[in-house]
C-alpha cells in the first residue's frame, strides 16, 4: 500500500521539503515507485532483498560513486580511492532487508527492555 510523503518525513522526522528531495532522485533511479491520488504515496519499486545500500546512496548524491574526493596529484589519493572501493564492495551487499531486520530486531529489544523495567536496549 502506497505511503504517503508527509508519513515519511514525519516517521523521518524531516521536512516534508526535504522528503521531496530525496524522493525524487530515489524515483528517477528505480527504486520506488509514486502513486497519485486519495490513496497515493510511495512503494518501493523492488523487494527490499533487492535494494542495496549503495544504490539508495548513489541515487541520492547523484553520483556514480561514493567516497571522499581527493586532488589526484596528493599522496592520499591511491590510500582514499582504496577506501572508497572498500566502501562501495560493503555497501552493495548491505540490502534494504538487511537494515529492515535489524530495526526490528532493535524495536522489539527495547520494547522487551521497557517490559522489563531495565530500560536497556541490550539483553
Amino acid at each position: 500500500m502506497p505511503v504517503p510523503l508527509a508519513e515519511v518525513a514525519g516517521d523521518l522526522g524531516i521536512s516534508l521539503s526535504f522528503a521531496e528531495q530525496l524522493a525524487a532522485p530515489l524515483r528517477e533511479s528505480g527504486l520506488i515507485r509514486s502513486f497519485r491520488g486519495p490513496n497515493g504515496g510511495y512503494v518501493p519499486a523492488k523487494p527490499a532483498e533487492e535494494i542495496s545500500i549503495l544504490s539508495v546512496i548513489l541515487a541520492v548524491q547523484h553520483t556514480s560513486r561514493i567516497g571522499p574526493k581527493c586532488d589526484s596529484g596528493t599522496a592520499l589519493a591511491p590510500i582514499l580511492e582504496r577506501m572508497a572501493v572498500m566502501q562501495q564492495s560493503v555497501l552493495r551487499h548491505i540490502r534494504l532487508s538487511d537494515l529492515i531486520e535489524g530495526l526490528e530486531q532493535e524495536t522489539i529489544l527495547s520494547c522487551a527492555a521497557t517490559a522489563s523495567g531495565t530500560g536497556r536496549s541490550n539483553p
